[in-house]
């Protein structure tokens, strides 16, 4: 079974919190939270830069286990910080898509770590084996 490993920089923020309504000529558009647009755009670069800048999406389906770790008791749902973490995985083609029959299997868990940088540790586990060369 492939697998990947990721280090996610920063307190995973949620995209769907603090959402900003703007003008767009005669139309109004809702852009997500600044800080995620910040924090997507620093760990869209480094996810590419640990895969070593391969795009290619590990097969499906895929069991994805996340540690997010955060440096304060500030309150924050652990739920929303696996959305935005699976909007970028999908966008660095970590993963096909986010739907569950591409990712069947999750697990996340939240924990304090005062005086560290805070951080998010994902894997992803591809749960089709490889197929065999010459066979």
């Amino acid at each position: 079974m492939k697998e990947v490993s990721l280090v996610l920089h920063g307190v995973v923020p949620a995209k769907k919190n603090s959402r900003m309504v703007a003008h767009a000529g005669m139309r109004l558009v809702n852009l997500p939270n600044p800080l995620y647009t910040a924090w997507h755009r620093r760990n869209l670069a480094s996810v590419l830069e640990q895969r070593g800048g391969d795009r290619r999406p590990l097969r499906s389906p895929c069991r994805v286990e996340i540690s997010v770790e955060y440096p304060d008791l500030h309150r924050r749902d652990l739920d929303n910080a696996v959305s935005s973490i699976f909007d970028l995985l999908v966008d660095a083609h970590v993963l096909r898509d986010d739907a569950w029959v591409c990712v069947p299997e999750v697990s996340a868990k939240a924990a304090l770590r005062r005086g560290e940088p805070p951080r998010a540790v994902v894997r992803v586990v591809s749960l089709v084996e490889p197929e065999t060369e010459g066979v």
